[in-house]
């Protein structure tokens, strides 16, 4: 007997992405694999880069390095300003920088992915400054007409300028 699960997402419909355990309903995936294919999404959202917008780095006088300016909250919700920001000028051994990087990625996913609410992005204490920063995405999860609290794991490899991310204490879905 198949259950009926939560409806994937239409792109995952057309690509055919179908429940690993094979349960559901076509179409139709357990919680755990929805989730995984947010964590997926997420992902895609954040190695995405935006060039109309990007962080500049405070030097060490204190002084900011040119910036764009605030967008218009219209147009920085649309298709066109998708992604993060370009970062490339932030340094990961600047604790500023790590800060702010922190808030433009929570900035992205409550701006484009309006599944999550409540969205908030940590360092861990022992963050420090290597070749990748690692960080936890927690968020308010809408699905289904069901909102619950989920957890991300994710990593910014600097040598990369990738990130990676996994449902909290799982696997990708």
């Amino acid at each position: 007997m198949t259950k009926q699960g939560i409806k994937a997402g239409l792109i995952d419909r057309l690509l055919g992405v179908e429940d690993p355990s094979g349960a559901f309903l076509p179409g139709h995936v357990s919680e755990a694999t929805y989730v995984g294919m947010a964590a997926r999404d997420i992902e895609r959202l954040l190695n995405t880069r935006n060039a109309r917008k990007n962080l500049t780095s405070v030097t060490r006088k204190g002084e900011r390095t040119e910036g764009a300016a605030e967008p218009v909250s219209v147009i920085d919700s649309s298709i066109v300003m998708y992604g993060v920001p370009d970062f490339s000028a932030l340094s990961l051994s600047n604790g500023n920088d790590r800060q702010r990087l922190t808030q433009e990625v929570a900035k992205a996913i409550k701006t484009h992915d309006r599944r999550f609410s409540q969205v908030e992005v940590t360092l861990p204490a022992e963050a420090s400054a290597g070749a990748s920063l690692h960080f936890a995405i927690h968020a308010r999860f809408h699905m289904a007409g069901v909102a619950s609290v989920v957890g991300f794991e994710a990593c910014f490899e600097s040598a990369r300028l990738q990130f990676s991310v996994k449902p909290e204490g799982g696997r990708r879905g």
